[in-house]
């Protein structure tokens, strides 16, 4: 450890704890990923981290919560593409008519991975529709009928089937879940032929066999699925769509912390195991520096806005 690192660490290990909000249910996909990345973090800084789960309003609860702390103890919160980008669009403004902001009102500090989609079919759930191009041509067959389930309304994975129906131009018929554990069930029944969800609520069923993968939404293929292509290769080029997960903090919290902070977790991500535990979920580490984070932050920010206005507020109304 270089002088520089050993005096931030003098410096942190002074303060008792470090909290970090994380805005979901204790237990659930966002919980358990954040949770692989922040557990190690407390060994890293010499300081006892406190998680803190804040749930609510699709993370807007927990993050608002964070993005308000001006003064006294900051805080740090687990951030994805839904809180930074996707929920301003969706929820309406806060008291007093102001506008929801989180990615303007929080300063971030280090990304932690990314995540691609899958689109998995239940084998059987249609006579005839056994891989992806069998399921274009049925839902061309049949305009209106082609169910695809999804997380729920303004979800990631919403906005895949959306983003697909209008590559593809199938209608489909679009079936949201309170949940991706709840749209999966739904799929393995068979009563939902096929949704698109991130990987780590998708890969466990495919693994096991219960679920067919026909395509990833990532640009090109993922570490993950090798041999499943990409849904660029199969004639959709442009459709390139992942979830994202990291770390920000309240604007009181101080640069020596943040910079602490950011190495630490890159560090962590640097860990075979955690690599392997992020991968198996479906995770890919994605560390950056912090000036890279906060600029694919702002570059991620019209993209999503963009599939919000043109395809989930019409569905809401």
């Amino acid at each position: 450890m270089g002088l520089a690192s050993a005096g931030l660490l003098s410096g942190c290990q002074d303060k008792k704890t470090m909290t970090v909000v994380v805005p979901f249910a204790p237990g659930g996909g966002g919980d358990v990923l954040a949770r692989l990345v922040l557990q190690p973090l407390g060994a890293e800084v010499g300081r006892a981290v406190v998680i803190m789960n804040r749930p609510g309003a699709g993370g807007n609860v927990g993050t608002r919560a964070v993005a308000r702390i001006t003064r006294g103890e900051g805080q740090f919160v687990y951030v994805t593409n839904g809180t930074l980008c996707v929920n301003k669009h969706l929820y309406g403004a806060e008291a007093g008519g102001e506008p929801f902001d989180p990615a303007a009102r929080l300063q971030p500090v280090a990304a932690f991975t990314r995540m691609p989609l899958v689109m998995a079919l239940k084998p059987g759930a249609i006579e005839g529709v056994t891989d992806y191009e069998s399921l274009l041509a049925w839902g061309r067959a049949h305009p209106g009928k082609l169910a695809c389930a999804s997380a729920g309304v303004g979800t990631t994975s919403h906005m895949a089937c959306a983003l697909f129906s209008a590559m593809t131009g199938i209608a489909l018929n679009h079936i949201p879940h309170a949940g991706g554990a709840a749209a999966s069930k739904e799929v393995l029944a068979g009563r939902v032929p096929f949704f698109i969800d991130v990987a780590p609520n998708v890969l466990p069923l495919v693994r096991d066999g219960r679920l067919k993968a026909l395509a990833v939404t990532s640009k090109s293929r993922s570490t993950l699925l090798p041999q499943t292509p990409a849904l660029a290769e199969l004639g959709l080029e442009a459709f390139d769509l992942y979830a994202w997960d990291g770390l920000a903090a309240s604007k009181n919290v101080p640069g020596s912390d943040t910079a602490l902070v950011h190495d630490a977790v890159n560090r962590i991500l640097e860990k075979s195991e955690v690599r392997q535990r992020l991968q198996k979920l479906g995770a890919e580490p994605m560390p950056m520096s912090t000036a890279d984070f906060a600029k694919f932050i702002q570059n991620e920010g019209p993209r999503w806005e963009n599939l919000v206005v043109k395809f989930v507020r019409p569905a809401m109304k």
